[in-house]
């Protein structure tokens, strides 16, 4: 059964499948996430940072994400960051909790949350989440004024 976690601690060997597939896909932003906490430089443990992760039967099948945005540096903005879901778990709604879960904890922290992405099935599942293409944002292609209500519909 799938579970929904707040990791605190990142395993290069807990996530070496998702950089691999990650990375055949042509996305090396889980392998540069996994490189930042190694290095110190986002650990997703600092104030209004959090990481969360879709486990099954002790793998990881997905991680997203939050922490401030490091490109605009306001106190009320933060970012969305590398949400990403193994090709054997789409399409089973795990992008939308993880998510929901970076999104319920925005909530607590920020007044607006950006994300960039060059992936159109991403910008849809975003675009579904309320966020709204953006322009004159600096290294953000949309952003989400965040609001009580920060759940995302269930889409069938």
């Amino acid at each position: 059964m799938m579970q929904l976690l707040q990791l605190n601690h990142l395993d290069r060997k807990a996530l070496y499948h998702l950089i691999e597939e990650s990375s055949q896909e042509g996305h090396q932003f889980v392998g540069r996430m996994l490189e930042e906490y190694e290095n110190g430089s986002m650990t997703f443990q600092r104030p209004r940072e959090a990481l969360f992760a879709a486990v099954d039967e002790g793998q990881i099948l997905g991680v997203c994400g939050l922490s401030p945005d490091a490109y605009l540096q306001q106190p009320h903005i933060g970012r969305v960051r590398h949400l990403y879901v193994a090709q054997k778990a789409r399409g089973k709604g795990i992008s939308r909790i993880l998510l929901n879960a970076v999104l319920a904890e925005a909530a607590l922290h920020y007044q607006l949350v950006t994300l960039y992405t060059d992936n159109p099935v991403a910008a849809r599942l975003y675009e579904s989440a309320g966020f709204l293409p953006c322009t004159g944002l600096h290294k953000a292609t949309h952003c989400l004024p965040i609001q009580e209500d920060h759940a995302i519909a269930e889409q069938p």
